[in-house]
């Protein structure tokens, strides 16, 4: 069942392509490859491009056209005359592209108001974004998966390039691009998004008015972020798959101690020259089943390996104990295993033994 709805949006602005490797059939070829994954995208689109996206979502039921409108419709044109910046690319960034860029808050508002999934979390995702992935086919199948990912709290995750935005230094957001956000992804919960949809409102005009430019909608979020009460949760992140990668699992991912765990601790049975690390739990037909990884060196604080048994191989041993039932949960035995009771081959490779083992039930089994 899909968690998060993804929001997007295409609109006719140039005449002519500014970017002849960039055509409009490139771009949606580009979106076909989002579609294809299956996440929830709402979209909204120009009349001019009406026909072919309204074809695409006859093809996948997975896209919804949400609205058919035109740039002056946006709620951040204004009827003040302002200049562009001195530092931008005079073929793409336009007056039109401006506008429809600082619009994202616009339709994810009006997105989260329809709500056609039902979904608690929202993503907006840039029409033409896999373009930017390096090895598309991996990220693509993230992308699959963050759209089922089951979410917890709210949240307001960015990914960006730079530092934070120095508000002494009006220009820097004025005259030329300013990294601060990556903006083609940013996913949260409806609440923030609609929270950041009000800052938007409250600042926007005032913003472009008072300086008379119309600027990137980058350097808007990285001005509101220094100068309102926007604090977004930033990931550092390149225009790569790492725009999505990067993206914290602490979002989806529970940790154990915030929900009330306990701690219980034992000792480990001794084997010469290792000692206990990692290990996985599974409940199994009431049974407590615990492997524990053990290994033959230590780290350093810089990061490097000391082997105890100077070596330079890293050795893994898998140690599998059943503990007790008695709310303490003490081991009951431990039996060390071995590749060969699994029948996988053994090599002489710098790393012996099975690195990370995890403990799942998949049809009735471990």
């Amino acid at each position: 069942m899909a968690t998060v709805t993804f929001v997007s949006s295409f609109f006719h602005i140039y005449n002519s392509d500014y970017d002849e490797n960039k055509s409009i059939q490139w771009r949606i070829d580009r979106f076909r490859e989002i579609a294809k994954t299956g996440i929830r995208l709402c979209i909204y689109v120009c009349p001019v491009f009406k026909d072919r996206i309204e074809e695409i979502a006859k093809e996948f039921d997975n896209v919804r056209v949400m609205r058919v409108m035109s740039i002056d419709e946006l709620y951040v044109i204004t009827a003040t005359e302002l200049e562009l910046p001195l530092n931008r690319n005079g073929n793409k960034d336009t007056s039109e592209y401006m506008a429809v860029i600082n619009s994202k808050t616009e339709f994810l508002a009006t997105a989260i108001a329809q709500n056609p999934w039902n979904t608690e979390y929202f993503a907006w995702i840039d029409f033409n974004i896999s373009h930017v992935f390096r090895d598309r086919p991996s990220t693509l199948e993230y992308l699959r998966e963050l759209g089922n990912r089951k979410f917890h709290g709210q949240f307001f995750a960015i990914p960006g390039c730079w530092d934070k935005f120095d508000r002494t230094y009006i220009t820097h957001v004025t005259e030329s691009i300013h990294w601060r956000f990556c903006g083609g992804f940013f996913i949260g919960d409806k609440e923030s998004i609609l929270q950041f949809d009000k800052l938007y409102k409250k600042y926007y005009h005032d913003f472009v008015e008072t300086h008379g430019k119309l600027i990137w909608e980058v350097n808007f979020w990285a001005w509101l972020e220094s100068n309102a009460d926007w604090a977004p949760e930033w990931y550092l992140a390149d225009h790569s798959d790492s725009i999505l990668t990067n993206l914290s699992a602490s979002y989806f991912a529970l940790n154990l101690k915030a929900l009330g765990s306990s701690e219980t601790q034992y000792d480990y049975p001794h084997i010469l020259m290792h000692h206990p690390g990692s290990a996985s739990y599974l409940n199994f037909k009431g049974k407590h089943l615990l492997n524990t990884r053990y290994v033959n060196y230590w780290y350093y604080d810089n990061g490097s390996y000391m082997f105890y048994d100077a070596s330079n191989i890293i050795r893994t041993i898998n140690s599998f104990s059943q503990l007790t039932d008695d709310g303490e949960k003490f081991p009951l035995s431990y039996a060390n295993m071995s590749e060969a009771d699994i029948g996988l081959q053994r090599y002489a490779h710098y790393a012996r033994g099975l690195e990370d083992i995890r403990l799942y039930e998949h049809d009735g089994r471990v």
